[in-house]
């Protein structure tokens, strides 16, 4: 947000937030160091001021081992492509993983799209995650 926030008026002050992620806790510090850097470097130049502040701090959540290797095996039994990938959404899985073993398992999105209004999933890949979700389950089950 800018203040003032007329079109034809420089800003005294403005406010963003950057979100910052990463699966490795030293390069999230690397990376608020540079942005830290930069953004005092340019503050500098520019002859302003800059106050940087970290409002939240999540840290991320190891999955249990041998969920993924189920669900990875349902995959392999069902003979469909699957690949392991991280999320950086706070999804309840990463709650969940702090008191119980978790896994997620994701289809593909039209274009990509995900947490999003125009998130679409087809039918056919809604069906695939579910026969490796109820593969992964029966064989966790027994």
């Amino acid at each position: 947000s800018a203040q003032p926030g007329s079109i034809n008026a420089i800003p005294q002050s403005v406010v963003f937030a950057v979100d910052i992620r990463h699966p490795r806790v030293e390069r999230l510090d690397a990376i608020e160091a540079e942005l830290r850097q930069v953004c005092a470097a340019e503050a500098e130049a520019q002859h302003c001021t800059v106050t940087i502040s970290r409002s939240f701090d999540m840290p991320g959540e190891a999955f249990s081992a041998d969920m993924v290797k189920t669900v990875e095996e349902a995959a392999n039994t069902l003979q469909l492509p699957h690949k392991q990938m991280i999320s950086g959404a706070f999804h309840d899985a990463l709650f969940l993983a702090r008191v119980a073993p978790a896994v997620m398992i994701f289809v593909p999105c039209r274009d990509g799209l995900s947490h999003n209004e125009a998130e679409y999933v087809e039918p056919a890949h809604a069906v695939t995650g579910a026969r490796v979700l109820l593969q992964a389950a029966t064989v966790a089950a027994s």
